[in-house]
């Protein structure tokens, strides 16, 4: 039964509202039917994702100029930051929500930013199948809601009312679930997302103060100096712990050879 519950142990409660099993089936079905048969106008639905990799000149520039590409196209960048690894090499990425009619042109614009493209990965999701299926659930969910509504109107006793109460939360729910689903689809096939990545092209760094041989040789010999002392007072410390140890040592075992003589005698 479509209802969701035992028909036979509810007819009886329901001929008491005096409306017949065909009458307040018959509005639910008819509609349930014309959800299902309904040709689905749905247009093609696809995720178009890319990630590109390029090698800029200034990546603060860069950021910049990205922004500005998402916003001419109707677009917004999502999540965009920027950072410095050891290398003093000024590294960023910037996530981009673009329009799908777009996607194409943007990727092109995006190529046109760098010195170099190192590296771009594109992908697309063919959801057309499930976005139809999600539509005509939906189709058949509010149906079966309306048919539970005219229910609603027309039971008899507590105990139907509370019945159809429950089957009506229920698809409520349901419809619920699947709207917050179709429009996470149509978000996602609505616009792309394009992950772009920039490291900037690493420079010769000057030096911070002119080269002086003579200084260079003086600091050369201090520092030797000062290994050489390290490297005496090294020896001085291995000579002074070793005697400390080995001495006290060396009189335990005489001693112990000295008691072993002697019990011999």
């Amino acid at each position: 039964m479509a209802l969701g519950y035992d028909e036979a142990a509810s007819v009886k409660s329901f001929a008491e509202v005096e409306f017949s099993p065909t009458e307040r089936l018959g509005g639910f079905a008819q509609a349930a039917d014309t959800a299902v048969t309904q040709e689905s106008s749905t247009e093609q639905r696809i995720i178009k994702q890319a990630e590109i990799d390029l090698l800029v000149s200034s990546t603060p520039d860069t950021q910049v100029a990205l922004a500005d590409l998402a916003k001419r196209l109707g677009g917004f960048v999502r999540d965009a930051s920027t950072y410095e690894r050891i290398d003093k090499v000024l590294y960023g990425q910037a996530v981009l929500r673009i329009p799908v009619a777009s996607f194409e042109a943007t990727l092109s614009d995006i190529r046109a930013l760098g010195l170099r493209v190192q590296s771009e990965r594109v992908t697309g999701t063919d959801v057309t199948e499930q976005f139809a299926d999600l539509e005509a659930q939906l189709r058949n969910a509010r149906a079966e809601e309306q048919a539970y509504l005219a229910l609603l109107g027309r039971a008899g006793s507590v105990g139907d009312l509370l019945q159809v109460q429950r089957e009506l939360s229920n698809v409520r729910g349901r419809i619920e679930h699947m709207e917050g689903r179709k429009t996470y689809l149509e978000n996602q096939t609505d616009l792309a997302t394009i992950t772009v990545s920039l490291s900037e092209k690493p420079s010769l760094i000057a030096p911070t103060s002119d080269f002086r041989f003579v200084d260079t040789i003086k600091e050369a010999l201090q520092t030797l100096v000062v290994a050489f002392q390290e490297i005496v007072r090294g020896a001085v410390w291995i000579v002074v712990l070793g005697i400390g140890i080995a001495l006290p040592a060396g009189l335990i075992a005489w001693g112990i050879y000295r008691l072993y003589k002697h019990s011999r005698r």
